[in-house]
């Protein structure tokens, strides 16, 4: 690598790229990052960060352990233990590229004889310096109690997560400063008020990975420390008897994570180490107890109780990371989630008068969990700035008009804002409490009463549609639960899945694209700037009996899956050799609300689900493809809801449907 001080050029080479992005063989990936725009170092401490930029504008992180002139502070020259350093840490970094909360790491370089990797550019902040935006005045100067479960229970799944991999892996030096809170889709107010974090975990340098040979790290004796408020014992001394094995030990990422969280509920490290700075910090730990959590309300004391079950000198005493998260996870759905800019409790106007107005046959899932919080003000004419951003619509919103009698009283804008106070609610419970406010469900927090709402489409029909659920889809853009899924009652068109015949699945159809286009713009405008995109899972090869074809696509308006109409079906329900397809069609997502209640069933007809024309009953479309019938045709089938109300027997050919079939899509707002 050669380093031009006047152009600010960096050039790597030679330059080997992470197997899991690219080959050396790949030209446009030697370009990509081999010739680079020096933007500035903004690291310091062990190691030296820069932010680079390629010549398409791309941004990376270029981590080194010397600035580029290769020697250090001292002008000492590289030694080979150091480049071992960024080897090891680089080798871990790349296992751990495409799990969801670490850094993708696109390569590893040289600039003459100093090493380098090349990383994402992570927009954001450590945790540390988020620390006093993250506090609450109400809380008196604390950081809430539940923002300080749900950072666990984040930085715990992505823990999790890492350590199902081949080769386990254990970050060993979880600190406030290693902690970074990303910025690039949420700010970071925009996270507080939802409570819900998009962390990612850097600084691998202490980190190690469980190979089948363990000798590289033990034979070049490079093992770093952790960092002494947070870690265990056991990371702060080279001397301890049969080190090995307690240095790998997934405990250790317990025990930091506990203490991180320690600190955040009190404001304080568990030992206070930067008040005893003349003591090893081992021995302090050691000798010492940690100063006791104490639950600033009842209400908090399971709260403390997990935090302090991961903090004990002793690895076997530590509880495991699965259990602290569960029981995180547990304590969150229990507790209601004030925000701390209230909704005011509306007007209730549903006593009062309303205005007057003009006017056949087929041999016979897993979703994301979501939760957030509420940013609004004003019972008559309130600015939500916060809101807006989320549905789309910057500006005022009047809440004058209070509650409805009916779902088809509220204008489109109005739903969006109850949506998203059902979206940021903590528990199902309360999810239906505001949904019975707002007369969504009725007196028995239920759908069976088929509350419709009318859509005028273009053409001038008179559409209904209808909640089918609550909380039950994942937005695209901020992985956050959609608060309202609605369902058509009425037909929008009636086409064919494929314009001609075409394997795949959903993904690949001409019906997916037509109603991301033209289906969308049959939609009035009120109704279409709400609509939100959010992410569906399908079988989207169409023949197979690979549970991997199933895959993830974005979309605003969508047809309902099998499982999302009619739940699980168990293998034993299918005919012997096809049951295989139990798995297919579970993992296209949980039964809606609705139809859980109406009983749907994949293995009968239900009256409930008969839709009808002109009198008539009609067939109407699911986005899974019956991937038994499509194995060795010309064209993929794609499952319908049959006339009879069977969600599950009246596959047909996605380009020639046997009989005139509809489309009745879903959406989100």
């Amino acid at each position: 690598m050669t380093y031009d001080t006047d152009m600010n050029i960096i050039a790597l080479s030679p330059f080997e790229p992470n197997a899991m992005f690219a080959t050396t063989e790949d030209p446009d990936t030697i370009r990509r990052f081999t010739t680079l725009l020096d933007c500035g170092a903004v690291g310091g401490g062990s190691h030296h960060l820069r932010k680079v930029a390629n010549t398409e504008g791309e941004t990376f992180a270029l981590k080194t352990l010397w600035p580029l002139s290769g020697c250090d502070e001292d002008g000492s020259a590289v030694s080979p233990s150091d480049i071992k350093t960024l080897t090891e840490e680089y080798r871990n970094l790349a296992a751990v590229s495409l799990l969801d909360g670490f850094p993708k790491t696109y390569g590893y370089g040289y600039t003459g004889s100093v090493p380098v990797i090349v990383m994402e550019w992570i927009e954001g902040l450590p945790l540390r310096d988020a620390a006093a935006e993250l506090t609450d005045p109400a809380e008196g100067g604390h950081i809430p109690a539940n923002t300080v479960a749900a950072i666990g229970k984040r930085l715990g799944e992505i823990l999790l997560g890492a350590q199902k991999l081949d080769a386990p892996f254990v970050h060993r030096d979880i600190s406030l400063r290693n902690i970074i809170i990303r910025t690039t889709l949420r700010s970071l107010a925009q996270q507080i008020a939802h409570c819900s974090f998009d962390l990612c975990l850097v600084d691998l340098g202490s980190s190690s990975i469980k190979r089948s040979d363990p000798s590289f790290t033990m034979s070049t004796g490079i093992w770093r420390n952790g960092t002494p408020e947070f870690a265990p014992p056991e990371m702060l001394s080279n001397d301890i008897p049969e080190l090995a094995p307690l240095r790998t030990s997934p405990s250790i990422d317990t025990y930091e994570l506990c203490s991180v969280l320690y600190t955040l509920y009190a404001g304080h490290t568990p030992y206070r180490l930067n008040e005893h700075m003349d003591q090893s910090p081992y021995l302090y730990k050691i000798e010492h107890e940690h100063e006791p959590l104490e639950a600033r309300v009842p209400g908090d004391q399971m709260l403390v109780d997990v935090i302090m079950s991961g903090i004990h000198n002793e690895q076997s005493q530590r509880a495991p990371l699965s259990t602290i998260v569960g029981k995180l996870d547990a304590w969150i759905k229990d507790i209601d989630f004030e925000p701390r800019t209230p909704l005011p409790t509306p007007v209730d106007f549903s006593q009062q008068p309303k205005p007057s107005c003009s006017d056949k046959a087929q041999t016979r899932r897993p979703v994301i969990s979501r939760r957030a919080a509420l940013v609004l003000g004003g019972v008559c004419v309130a600015g939500i700035a916060g809101s807006a951003i989320a549905t789309g619509c910057w500006g005022l919103i009047d809440l004058a008009h209070g509650i409805k009698p009916s779902l088809d009283d509220y204008t489109w804008e109005e739903l969006a804002l109850i949506s998203r106070k059902i979206q940021e609610t903590s528990s199902s419970k309360k999810v239906l409490e505001i949904a019975e406010t707002y007369h969504l469900v009725n007196s028995k927090q239920s759908l069976e009463n088929e509350n419709t709402k009318t859509v005028r489409l273009s053409d001038g029909t008179k559409a209904q549609v209808q909640i089918v659920g609550f909380k039950a889809d994942t937005l695209t853009d901020d992985g956050l639960p959609a608060g309202i899924t609605f369902m058509f009652r009425t037909p929008i068109a009636m086409r064919a899945v494929n314009d001609s015949a075409a394997t795949g699945g959903w993904e690949q159809s001409s019906l997916r694209e037509w109603l991301a286009d033209k289906g969308m713009a049959t939609l009035p405008d009120d109704l279409r700037n709400q609509i939100r995109s959010v992410r569906k899972l399908t079988n989207n090869t169409g023949g197979t009996k690979d549970a991997s074809s199933i895959t993830a696509t974005d979309d605003k308006l969508w047809l309902p899956s099998m499982s999302e109409l009619c739940g699980y079906q168990a293998p034993e329900t299918f005919a012997e050799g096809y049951e295989y397809l139990s798995t297919l069609y579970s993992g296209e997502g949980e039964q809606y609300q609705l139809y859980r209640e109406q009983s749907v069933s994949g293995l009968t007809t239900n009256d409930a689900m008969i839709r009808t024309v002109a009198g008539k009953k009609i067939c109407y479309w699911e986005r899974t493809p019956s991937a038994d019938c499509s194995e060795g045709a010309n064209s993929t089938y794609f499952n319908r809801v049959g006339k009879d109300g069977d969600v599950f027997s009246w596959a047909t050919p996605g380009n020639k449907p046997d009989q005139k079939t509809y489309v009745l899509p879903g959406f989100c707002i």
